[in-house]
């Protein structure tokens, strides 16, 4: 059987179909890739640098290479228990080494809202005061605020959170003009493009000399919330993470920080 049946077969498999709607459309790029470049090969003869060799192809995309590296080996994962394939030729890649997302200052999240921008300014006060991802935020309508509580279900993991809104953001909230369904204005009736907004930030916030990501929104609050005492287990619920792993890494990086600034005062003090 050629590969490229295989990745159409797992499309209309449990395995697949089980998958949050935002996993599915992640991984459909990386198995049209399989398709278009060890397609036409039995799947029982892809070997190990068939799919290197594909991975390495994408070498100038190293978050897309690293992305259909993963996709690469569930899907064989897949046609190995189906007994397509007797082992899994996309096990143990190295990944391309990514730089990590840079965290926002409080000044400079201040700076931003402080311009007034109807989109820019309003998503990076709900990204600062609720902590939740780019597509979460830009979903957001008026309709899910009730009672001083804000109801969000994540895109990404399907988590559903009521979020207190603190009175800084209520006071924002309170001067935005509700002129349409979502929070975080759309001239359509679906939300804000995730392209155009990014595109849209990164202009605006280089107005007033802010260069920083809006994912770093979302790590700063889990930094900020480390660094003011807050457990694993809070950090995890805030965020919406369905394992403590990443908030178990805030918490270490803020302990290290206090570890490193005492060291160095006791050093002053000798």
């Amino acid at each position: 059987m050629k590969t490229k049946q295989v990745v159409y077969e797992y499309m209309k498999s449990r395995s697949f179909m089980s998958l949050a709607e935002s996993s599915k459309r992640n991984y459909l790029p990386s198995l049209e890739k399989i398709s278009s470049l060890i397609g036409e090969t039995p799947i029982a003869e892809v070997r190990r640098r068939d799919v290197i060799r594909a991975f390495e192809g994408l070498s100038e995309t190293p978050a897309m290479a690293n992305r259909f590296g993963r996709v690469a080996s569930i899907f064989f994962n897949y046609a190995a228990d189906m007994e397509y394939c007797t082992g899994n030729p996309a096990q143990r890649i190295n990944f391309f080494r990514l730089g990590t997302w840079r965290q926002w200052t409080k000044e400079e999240v201040d700076k931003v809202i402080a311009i007034k921008h109807p989109i820019v300014s309003v998503a990076v006060a709900l990204a600062y005061y609720t902590a939740q991802r780019e597509a979460d935020i830009l979903k957001m309508q008026w309709t899910d605020i009730k009672d001083g509580v804000l109801k969000v279900k994540q895109n990404k993991t399907g988590t559903e959170l009521e979020i207190a809104i603190a009175p800084q953001l209520q006071e924002i909230l309170s001067e935005v003009p509700k002129k349409g369904k979502y929070i975080v204005p759309s001239k359509t009736a679906l939300p804000l493009s995730g392209p155009a907004f990014r595109n849209m930030t990164k202009r605006i916030t280089r107005t007033v000399g802010v260069d920083a990501p809006f994912h770093g929104l979302r790590k700063t609050v889990g930094s900020r919330l480390a660094e003011n005492g807050r457990s694993v287990n809070e950090i995890a619920a805030v965020l919406g993470h369905k394992t403590l792993t990443m908030a178990a890494l805030y918490t270490k990086q803020a302990d290290s920080r206090k570890l490193i600034a005492s060291a160095v005062t006791s050093l002053a003090a000798d």
